[in-house]
């Protein structure tokens, strides 16, 4: 009923498809050899500009075939008898103009007036070597004369797929009242004619199938209904009838004698900045099954990063090839489902003002993406599915700041990725800088850290072998939310392990909340059982701004359900200002250690192995009530704490000008609280060669400032340094192993170490 070109990859297609056509399909009826024919007419098509391929117009083939309708004639077929001519003949058709003709030959076929009804055919299958179905691109005129001059009804997809198990393709759009095939009804007397989908018999979805039983590797193209759409899904189903889904959820006009390039599917090679433009700008339509592969460097000048799309909804597997893209403005991703791997980039990121990027309740910032999930959502089940998302050895250089921003949110702003939802990382390095500053939260939450804002979800989730090397800073942040800031991570919400990371690069918070600042040089704040094994912070931490609670710490600040920390070390002061009205807590390790039973865990709850700090804790708070710092940790208020061997060779300092009404400092730690911790040397040395110092009369002691009234065991311990200006001997050291309330069971196996 029509042969149509599309300005898309129609008239390319149209060249290449229809020169390559081969003869006639079953339902053609051309005009037997010696029959009489009746009218012949001379038929072209109108000349249109192909914007997927080149500029040809199609040319009629062997077996094409019309049809023609008349006032006296319904819907006759009419061969091809010239193909340089253009001349078809119809043995049975001999009316009166005016008439109507169709490309292909299409049964349902008729008119009134200028109005022509058709169809475009739900199911497409392709024939004859050609890379679209026959009848699928639709063309029809309305003539006076035996001229017919063929337009347009249809618009062309094109596909491009790189590998050859697919056996079936599903074009459909989702939402309701739009339609891609069907009857449609179309006046061919207006100078740009309209398809109008007949509601009662039009199909949201197109189907492609290939011509035997799996596409071959190559471009494809499916004809649909031209209009514009809101969004639009695509299925691909292999031979093992394992399904991938693409969308673009913009909407896409797809005009008469236009088209879309949904681009290339599945395999990706990536070599220059246009290539990885191009990339990006088509990342709605990737699936689970691509692979893109970097194979250069890429350098982006800025017209070029000012057209870098961030790649939305990456499923599939990026392999960096150890290769660097440098010059970014926006991150690589937008939210990424798939792995990346051996990957270096380097941005200048800056979110400000009223940025319309910043959407949602919750908004996740980094260099590499926003957030990388485990799962996504099976379209067809609607299950929660495994992605294989993960990230190995990406390192990120540059800056990332989020400043000035009016929208309240949930702020997760990491420099490599924003929110990681059940992600491992491995080998993962970051240099960048990270700022969040001058954010306005109302009620919000903002986590921020070297590697990632926040670590959720998933048991798989993980940080193992990660090192930051950029500044992590929140200053000057008018916030009334919780606050938490990490040299590694700002805010671990699952019972994941973290294993082999280091933090080099300062931390630091001045933010403003309603309830609690935390701050510490590998993970801000833990709220889930967690193993942290053979971490380090070398870099100072700070605690600034103002708030309710305010903690920090050289591996950790706050610690609401327990964990379990081997061979943690803390090189970096921690050092603590602003205006707490409640409490300051800090330590060496943890500044606040809540060590609940929960979620099956059994005890210990809290236990450190093997602990050192070298750092100074120090407060210089000047308006906090209650002031707890140790060495270890600041204070233990519920569940039994364990600290297993280790040293402390760092300052606990209290220079605060304020008047506090509770000041504890300890070596190990400033309080604890519960019942049944116990503080041991016995599997290896515990040694404490710290300086208890304070400018007015504390709770202070070598080992604990002060004990709740439970029992905790002291034992096997070497101590040596000065309490508030009292050195430490071997006549006087048991004096100055704890203060406050009586520790129940006596100390035992402790001595002075002479050094």
């Amino acid at each position: 009923m029509k042969k149509t070109l599309f300005s898309l990859s129609v008239a390319a297609c149209l060249l290449a498809l229809s020169c390559t056509k081969e003869p006639v399909n079953e339902n053609v009826l051309p005009v037997a050899e010696g029959e009489v024919s009746g009218l012949c007419f001379t038929a072209s098509f109108e000349t249109v500009k192909s914007t997927l391929d080149d500029n040809q117009q199609p040319k009629w083939v062997a077996g094409d075939v019309i049809g023609v309708t008349s006032a006296q004639d319904n819907n006759v077929q009419c061969a091809l008898v010239d193909a340089a001519a253009g001349t078809f003949s119809g043995a049975n058709i001999n009316g009166n103009a005016p008439y109507a003709a169709v490309y292909p030959w299409n049964a349902s076929f008729s008119f009134a007036g200028d109005v022509v009804s058709a169809s475009v055919p739900a199911v497409q299958q392709l024939a004859g070597g050609q890379k679209i179905a026959p009848g699928a691109m639709v063309a029809a005129c309305v003539s006076n004369t035996t001229t017919l001059a063929f337009r347009n009804c249809t618009c062309l997809m094109r596909l491009d797929i790189t590998r050859s198990d697919i056996k079936s393709i599903k074009v459909e759009t989702t939402k309701e009242g739009e339609y891609l095939a069907g009857d449609f009804t179309m006046d061919m007397g207006a100078d740009t004619p309209v398809a109008t989908p007949v509601a009662a018999s039009a199909s949201a979805s197109v189907t492609l199938l290939p011509e035997g039983t799996a596409f071959a590797a190559g471009n494809y193209y499916i004809a649909i209904l031209p209009a514009e759409y809101t969004s639009l899904k695509i299925t691909f189903t292999n031979t093992a009838n394992q399904t991938a889904v693409a969308t673009k959820s913009t909407k896409t006009t797809c005009g008469r004698s236009q088209g879309l390039s949904w681009g290339s599917f599945f395999s990706y090679s990536i070599g220059n900045a246009e290539a990885l433009i191009a990339w990006s700008q088509s990342a709605p339509k990737f699936t689970a099954w691509d692979t893109v592969n970097l194979t250069a460097d890429i350098a982006l000048t800025t017209e070029q990063a000012a057209r870098y799309v961030e790649a939305a909804d990456f499923m599939g597997t990026f392999n960096g090839g150890n290769h660097s893209i440098t010059g970014l403005t926006t991150p690589l991703f937008g939210n990424l489902y798939g792995a990346v791997s051996n990957l270096d980039l380097t941005a200048t990121i800056q979110y400000d003002g009223t940025d319309a990027r910043i959407t949602g309740t919750d908004y996740g910032i980094g260099i590499l993406a926003h957030y990388v999930y485990e799962k996504m959502k099976d379209p067809v089940t609607q299950q929660d599915v495994a992605t294989g998302a993960a990230v190995n050895n990406v390192t990120t250089r540059g800056s990332l700041l989020v400043s000035g921003l009016e929208k309240t949110h949930n702020y997760m702003v990491g420099g490599i990725v924003g929110s990681s939802n059940g992600v491992l990382f491995s080998g993962c390095k970051n240099y960048a800088s990270v700022t969040l500053d001058g954010v306005t939260l109302s009620g919000k939450q903002s986590r921020v850290g070297g590697i990632t804002g926040v670590l959720q979800y998933s048991a798989n989730a993980g940080l193992t072998s990660c090192e930051n090397y950029g500044e992590v800073n929140i200053a000057s942040m008018p916030a009334v939310g919780d606050v938490s800031v990490g040299g590694v991570a700002g805010y671990v919400t699952v019972a994941a392990n973290v294993t082999g990371c280091t933090n080099n690069g300062a931390v630091h918070c001045s933010a403003t909340s309603s309830s609690t600042v935390a701050v510490a040089g590998v993970v801000a704040s833990v709220t889930k059982y967690v193993t942290m094994s053979g971490c380090e912070n070398k870099a100072a931490v700070s605690l600034a701004g103002s708030g309710k609670y305010g903690y920090a710490g050289g591996f950790v600040a706050h610690f609401t359900n327990g964990a379990k920390l081997q061979n943690p070390i803390n090189r970096g002061n921690v050092n603590c200002t602003g205006t707490f009205s409640d409490m300051v807590r800090a330590g060496g390790l943890v500044g606040n250690y809540v060590c609940a039973a929960t979620e099956g865990i059994s005890s210990p709850y809290g236990q450190i192995e093997n602990g050192k700090n070298y750092g100074e804790v120090k407060n210089e708070s000047a308006t906090s009530s209650q002031v707890r710092l140790g060495g270890f940790f600041g204070a233990a208020t519920s569940g039994a704490v364990f600290v297993l061997s280790g040293e402390n060779r760092g300052d606990v300092t209290n220079v605060s000008s304020g008047s506090l009404s509770e000041l504890c400092q300890g070596g190990v730690a400033g309080y604890i609280g519960t019942s049944g911790s116990k503080i041991d040397g016995t599997t290896s040395k515990c040694t404490i060669t710290t300086n208890v110092v304070a400018t007015s009369k504390s709770l202070a002691a070598q080992i604990l400032g002060n004990n709740g009234p439970a029992n905790t065991i002291l034992s096997n311990l070497k101590l040596a340094g000065n309490v508030l200006g009292t050195a430490l001997t071997a006549d006087n050291f048991s004096d100055y192993i704890y203060k406050g309330t009586a520790v129940t069971t006596a100390p035992s196996g402790c001595s002075f170490l002479n050094e």
